[in-house]
């Protein structure tokens, strides 16, 4: 029997856990005969918790018959605090210092760490004799540049680019969450310096046999949800600045007086959802209706019954090598249509011919498209459905985590 240990810092209990992915490869390889365990950090990512309080090192704990090791680390508060910089670097390092001390090394290490907080992860290893395999999420510093407009060209970013170049030639082999990852590490310069043949490409995805039970056995009752004398089309998500809400607001507008059976549905919550509200309730929109948070088991039975899911957000140059956002997964997963305003790089909606894809963010072309799948022949959309379906199965967590084993067995 192998051991693998996945090292991942926003690794959550099930209660709190928002991404998926590491919690259902570890799942689905124990249930294949694997032993595994998750180190995580104590504190809970954008909550104020911190599951150890007593000042152990780590503790130990079991959710759905799954091992966690929680390493003790500091609280922060803000998404680019020194305190969230400090955090990391505690969690890694601590780390290396609890598993050479008190454990029996794996045979395998799947680690989401960045450039901040990789080496001591892959100390341990070259230490051990570990293969390590680096779980990418996010491109750091790439997102830097995009998402905070620094230049590439700052000493700091510089600096951050050679340290991630090095991160990839140590690591034995790297998975990323977007599919151009090629053209990522060609754009740097880097293809003749990293053994490409240890570069692999696995997304996000969904866990389609829960899905399907979520749907039968969770019913929201919302009688906006069933009205079938509307269309009906629904965004699932935050309401941030980043994700554009704005544009469903300025759609409904459009769409008020020239198509009244249409009905936007907005479920989630962020700090730009009073501010949203108010407006609407100012402007006497009553077609997008703000239906808060809802817990995500009810998800696959709210998507199942609306007639389209909205891909809505604000474009970054970043998109260019892909998307790996948790809810195009589940829309797919639903079998409905998908409207996106975001044209991205290996584009998965377009790929797939899972709904319509607009070149631009402006509310025009989103009501266009909406009147364009409401007037859309029945034959035309169930085509759509059926390959949002279809698409979702390569997708299914179950088929991303073979990709994985191959990885870990090769």
């Amino acid at each position: 029997m192998k051991k693998v240990w996945f090292v991942a810092h926003y690794a959550m209990p099930p209660q709190y856990e928002m991404r998926w992915k590491t919690y259902k490869y570890a799942k689905i390889l124990q249930e294949q005969g694997y032993d595994v365990t998750i180190f995580s950090a104590s504190t809970i990512h954008n909550k104020d918790i911190n599951l150890i309080t007593d000042g152990s090192e780590y503790i130990e704990r079991e959710y759905d018959g799954l091992k966690f090791i929680h390493i003790n680390v500091c609280n922060y508060k803000g998404t680019a605090s020194p305190a969230r910089i400090i955090n990391m670097r505690q969690f890694s390092s601590r780390f290396r210092k609890i598993a050479s001390r008190d454990m029996q090394a794996p045979d395998a290490i799947v680690s989401d760490a960045n450039i901040v907080a990789y080496k001591p992860i892959w100390k341990y290893c070259k230490e051990h004799n570990v293969k390590f395999i680096l779980d990418m999420r996010d491109l750091w510093p790439e997102g830097f540049v995009d998402y905070l407009g620094f230049s590439r060209k700052n000493p700091f970013i510089s600096a951050c680019y050679a340290r991630e170049r090095k991160m990839y030639q140590r690591c034995d082999d790297v998975t990323f969450s977007i599919e151009g990852y090629g053209d990522y590490i060609k754009e740097r310069g880097w293809e003749n310096k990293i053994d490409m043949n240890h570069m692999h490409y696995i997304n996000n995805g969904v866990d389609i046999e829960e899905t399907i039970k979520n749907r039968q056995e969770n019913v929201l009752e919302d009688a906006d949800l069933t009205d079938d004398s509307k269309f009906r089309v629904c965004y699932v998500g935050s309401i941030r600045l980043v994700n554009n809400i704005g544009k469903l607001v300025d759609c409904a507008a459009l769409l008020k007086d020239r198509e009244p059976d249409v009905r936007i549905l907005v479920y989630g919550i962020g700090d730009q959802e009073e501010a949203l509200k108010k407006r609407c309730e100012e402007e006497g929109l009553d077609n997008i209706l703000f239906k808060g948070f809802v817990d995500k088991k009810y998800i696959p039975y709210i998507l199942s019954t609306v007639d389209s899911g909205l891909l809505v957000s604000s474009k970054v140059n970043l998109m260019r090598f892909g998307t790996s956002l948790n809810k195009h997964f589940d829309y797919m997963a639903a079998g409905k249509p998908i409207i996106s305003n975001i044209r991205a790089g290996y584009d998965m909606t377009e790929k797939y011919n899972c709904g319509i894809v607009l070149d631009n963010d402006n509310a025009e072309d989103l009501a266009e498209a909406i009147i364009r799948l409401k007037n859309m022949s029945k034959e035309e959309y169930e085509i759509i459905c059926k390959n949002c379906t279809e698409a979702a199965k390569l997708f299914d967590y179950r088929v991303l985590t073979e990709k994985l084993r191959q990885i870990i067995e090769a």
